[in-house]
Protein backbone atom coordinates (compact mmCIF):
# COMPACT_ATOMS: atom_id res chain seq x y z
CA UNK A 1 0.00 0.00 0.00
CA UNK A 2 1.38 3.39 -0.95
CA UNK A 3 0.38 6.65 0.57
CA UNK A 4 0.49 10.06 -0.97
CA UNK A 5 3.09 12.34 0.50
CA UNK A 6 1.49 15.00 2.67
CA UNK A 7 1.49 18.47 1.24
CA UNK A 8 3.48 20.89 3.34
CA UNK A 9 1.34 23.68 4.75
CA UNK A 10 2.40 26.95 3.17
CA UNK A 11 2.97 30.07 5.24
CA UNK A 12 0.52 32.92 4.72
CA UNK A 13 2.23 35.13 2.16
CA UNK A 14 -0.60 37.70 1.86
CA UNK A 15 1.07 39.96 4.44
CA UNK A 16 3.89 40.52 1.97
CA UNK A 17 1.49 42.86 0.14
CA UNK A 18 0.98 45.04 3.24
CA UNK A 19 2.81 48.32 2.58
CA UNK A 20 2.63 49.21 6.27
CA UNK A 21 4.55 46.03 7.06
CA UNK A 22 7.03 46.92 4.32
CA UNK A 23 7.61 50.36 5.86
CA UNK A 24 8.03 48.84 9.33
CA UNK A 25 10.55 46.20 8.25
CA UNK A 26 12.57 48.57 6.05
CA UNK A 27 12.78 51.09 8.89
CA UNK A 28 13.82 48.32 11.30
CA UNK A 29 16.60 47.31 8.87
CA UNK A 30 17.79 50.92 8.65
CA UNK A 31 17.79 51.38 12.45
CA UNK A 32 19.56 48.07 13.03
CA UNK A 33 22.30 48.97 10.54
CA UNK A 34 22.76 52.38 12.16
CA UNK A 35 23.03 50.66 15.54
CA UNK A 36 25.62 48.23 14.16
CA UNK A 37 27.72 51.19 12.93
CA UNK A 38 27.99 52.41 16.55
CA UNK A 39 28.98 49.00 17.87
CA UNK A 40 25.68 47.44 18.94
CA UNK A 41 25.08 43.84 17.88
CA UNK A 42 21.99 42.97 15.86
CA UNK A 43 20.01 39.78 15.44
CA UNK A 44 17.95 41.23 12.59
CA UNK A 45 18.77 38.12 10.57
CA UNK A 46 16.34 36.10 12.69
CA UNK A 47 13.12 38.02 11.91
CA UNK A 48 14.18 38.47 8.28
CA UNK A 49 14.48 34.71 7.91
CA UNK A 50 11.52 33.76 10.10
CA UNK A 51 8.95 36.18 8.69
CA UNK A 52 10.05 37.29 5.23
CA UNK A 53 11.98 34.37 3.77
CA UNK A 54 9.46 31.76 4.91
CA UNK A 55 6.58 33.73 3.37
CA UNK A 56 8.50 34.40 0.15
CA UNK A 57 9.34 30.73 -0.23
CA UNK A 58 5.65 29.90 0.28
CA UNK A 59 4.64 32.46 -2.35
CA UNK A 60 7.06 31.01 -4.89
CA UNK A 61 5.99 27.45 -4.08
CA UNK A 62 2.32 28.37 -4.48
CA UNK A 63 2.75 30.23 -7.79
CA UNK A 64 5.69 28.67 -9.60
CA UNK A 65 4.77 26.64 -12.67
CA UNK A 66 7.43 24.56 -14.41
CA UNK A 67 8.28 25.81 -17.88
CA UNK A 68 6.65 29.20 -17.41
CA UNK A 69 8.34 32.53 -16.87
CA UNK A 70 6.04 34.51 -14.59
CA UNK A 71 7.13 38.06 -13.78
CA UNK A 72 5.55 38.04 -10.33
CA UNK A 73 7.42 34.86 -9.38
CA UNK A 74 10.66 36.33 -10.74
CA UNK A 75 10.04 39.50 -8.69
CA UNK A 76 9.43 37.33 -5.62
CA UNK A 77 12.73 35.57 -6.27
CA UNK A 78 14.58 38.91 -6.57
CA UNK A 79 12.94 40.04 -3.33
CA UNK A 80 13.98 36.77 -1.66
CA UNK A 81 17.59 37.25 -2.79
CA UNK A 82 17.61 40.79 -1.34
CA UNK A 83 16.23 39.58 2.01
CA UNK A 84 18.58 36.61 2.17
CA UNK A 85 21.56 38.85 1.40
CA UNK A 86 20.66 41.20 4.25
CA UNK A 87 20.03 38.31 6.64
CA UNK A 88 23.42 36.83 5.75
CA UNK A 89 25.14 40.19 6.36
CA UNK A 90 23.50 40.59 9.76
CA UNK A 91 24.28 36.99 10.69
CA UNK A 92 27.94 37.40 9.70
CA UNK A 93 28.12 40.57 11.88
CA UNK A 94 29.05 42.60 8.82
CA UNK A 95 30.71 45.91 9.80
CA UNK A 96 28.28 48.30 8.11
CA UNK A 97 29.30 51.92 7.61
CA UNK A 98 26.97 54.82 8.43
CA UNK A 99 25.31 55.53 5.04
CA UNK A 100 24.57 51.83 4.59
CA UNK A 101 21.42 52.04 6.73
CA UNK A 102 19.52 54.18 4.24
CA UNK A 103 21.07 52.47 1.19
CA UNK A 104 20.23 48.93 2.33
CA UNK A 105 16.72 49.90 3.52
CA UNK A 106 16.03 51.60 0.18
CA UNK A 107 17.29 48.58 -1.78
CA UNK A 108 15.03 46.28 0.26
CA UNK A 109 12.08 48.65 -0.23
CA UNK A 110 12.65 48.73 -3.99
CA UNK A 111 12.72 44.92 -4.24
CA UNK A 112 9.62 44.72 -2.04
CA UNK A 113 7.72 47.34 -4.07
CA UNK A 114 8.60 45.55 -7.30
CA UNK A 115 7.23 42.34 -5.83
CA UNK A 116 4.00 44.07 -4.76
CA UNK A 117 3.59 45.69 -8.19
CA UNK A 118 4.15 42.52 -10.20
CA UNK A 119 2.35 40.30 -7.70
CA UNK A 120 -0.76 42.50 -7.69
CA UNK A 121 -0.80 43.41 -11.38
CA UNK A 122 -1.92 40.04 -12.69
CA UNK A 123 -4.82 40.02 -10.20
CA UNK A 124 -5.97 43.46 -11.30
CA UNK A 125 -5.70 42.63 -15.00
CA UNK A 126 -7.85 39.53 -14.47
CA UNK A 127 -10.38 41.35 -12.25
CA UNK A 128 -12.93 42.29 -14.98
CA UNK A 129 -13.18 38.65 -16.07
CA UNK A 130 -13.60 37.42 -12.48
CA UNK A 131 -16.28 40.04 -11.76
CA UNK A 132 -18.19 39.17 -14.95
CA UNK A 133 -18.02 35.45 -14.15
CA UNK A 134 -19.22 35.89 -10.57
CA UNK A 135 -22.00 38.27 -11.67
CA UNK A 136 -23.22 35.72 -14.20
CA UNK A 137 -22.96 32.91 -11.65
CA UNK A 138 -25.00 34.91 -9.15
CA UNK A 139 -27.80 35.21 -11.73
CA UNK A 140 -27.88 31.50 -12.56
CA UNK A 141 -30.62 29.38 -10.99
CA UNK A 142 -29.43 26.64 -8.74
CA UNK A 143 -30.54 23.11 -8.07
CA UNK A 144 -34.29 22.53 -8.34
CA UNK A 145 -34.89 26.16 -9.28
CA UNK A 146 -33.62 25.37 -12.78
CA UNK A 147 -36.92 23.51 -13.47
Amino acid sequence: MTTKPKKRKLADWSELFDTGEMDHVCDAVRVNIVNVTVGEPSDMNLPLRKWLLVRLESYVEAHWVAGQSQVHVLAAERFRVAVERLADLFEARYPFIEPAGRIEADALRLAWLEFIAYGGAHWMLDRPRRVARSTQAAGNKRGRAKK
